[in-house]
């Protein structure tokens, strides 16, 4: 009651100021948060809509809110501590029609929150497996810009099954760098003042390297096909990135091939970690010598290892993934039930190898 813009002014001063205090930062993000929630509680008693709803009014009608703005003054605020933050600053320029998250943010959420637990070391490994192309790589794509962001000097590695796929990251991630499209520059000139943003980059050899240089990239994108030893650094603050090393359904279906890219993973990759670095391993489920799958059957019930399925289809028969923007309905899934063959129905999309 008497809520007034001015009154969220005052506690978020007080919020950037206990953030950039070492010993009252957690007190700080505290208050931004509580910030966050009066500025959505105004703007909806105000105007009648939600936050987003008025932020893509304002982008097509170059229209300026006082209240808007100091809401992303807030997110900004948050964007060095709270992951889902910096994804919804990184794109807040961008039209809704063409943003990734909030579309998705009613499933992606929970995701969200797992990266942020393996980024506060709750967890040092995180699975997660869902079906392909509702947003699993893109937001770990995101996630190892936000490490970059806030270490731009440590080390970290993305793999995948291949060279093509290796470059398909790395093409990604200078996209998040590089263009005006994201504010990627701009989170590091607030967090980093007089730094370069990419210091040097190799597109033959997948590396981006942030802020100083060093004998190691900051990133380095390679398939599990290519070299890593001597070329590949994870440091202790650093992050194993492995998506996709099941090629496709005939690679699946050889025991063979399975176990040698297995070895190869623990061979190649782990190998590059160093003492302390945490690794999250992204997919689709084929079948039970996935090595996603076998690293959960090694690992169910340690308290450090968290393994995320998220189906095609939930409990009650309808779909996880029917986002606002290039979302999968229920009747498609349904469809492609009645089409394929059981199992692999159910290793595809519902995440049950077979």
């Amino acid at each position: 009651n008497g809520l007034t813009l001015q009154h969220i002014e005052i506690i978020y001063g007080l919020a950037d100021i206990s953030i950039n205090q070492k010993d009252n930062r957690e007190y700080g993000l505290k208050l931004s948060a509580r910030a966050k929630e009066l500025v959505e509680k105004l703007i909806l008693d105000k105007v009648g809509v939600d936050v987003w709803k008025l932020d893509e009014y304002c982008k097509a009608n170059k229209v300026q809110v006082e209240e808007l703005d100091l809401y992303w003054k807030i997110i900004k605020l948050e964007t060095y501590d709270n992951f889902e933050s910096f994804v919804l600053y990184m794109e807040k320029n961008r039209q809704f029609a063409k943003k990734f998250y909030l579309p998705r943010r009613k499933t992606l959420k929970v995701v969200v929150e797992d990266l942020m637990d393996l980024e506060n070391r709750i967890i040092k490994f995180y699975g997660l497996s869902m079906p392909s192309r509702v947003g699993k790589s893109t937001i770990c794509i995101f996630f190892l810009a936000w490490i970059s962001l806030k270490r731009p000097n440590s080390h970290s590695a993305m793999g995948g099954h291949s060279g093509i796929l290796a470059k398909g990251f790395y093409k990604e991630l200078m996209n998040l760098f590089s263009t005006e499209e994201y504010t990627f520059a701009e989170l590091f000139e607030y967090l980093h003042p007089g730094h370069v943003v990419v210091r040097d980059k190799s597109a033959d050899e997948f590396t981006i390297t942030l802020d100083q240089p060093d004998r190691f990239a900051t990133i380095t994108c390679r398939g599990i096909d290519g070299t890593w030893t001597g070329a590949v650094d994870v440091s202790k603050d650093g992050f194993l990135y492995v998506d996709d090393l099941v090629r496709d359904r005939e690679h699946s279906l050889s025991p063979n091939r399975m176990e040698n890219t297995f070895q190869e993973y623990l061979n190649k990759m782990v190998d590059r970690k160093n003492d302390g670095a945490r690794e999250l391993m992204v997919g689709t489920l084929w079948n039970v010598l996935d090595p996603l799958e076998r690293m959960r059957k090694m690992y169910d019930g340690n308290p450090e290892y968290r393994f995320r399925k998220i189906p095609a289809l939930n409990e009650d028969d309808e779909s996880n993934f029917d986002y606002e923007i290039n979302g999968f309905s229920t009747e498609y899934y349904r469809d492609m039930r009645e089409k394929l063959d059981k199992a692999e129905w159910e290793a595809k999309f519902q995440q049950r190898p077979f």
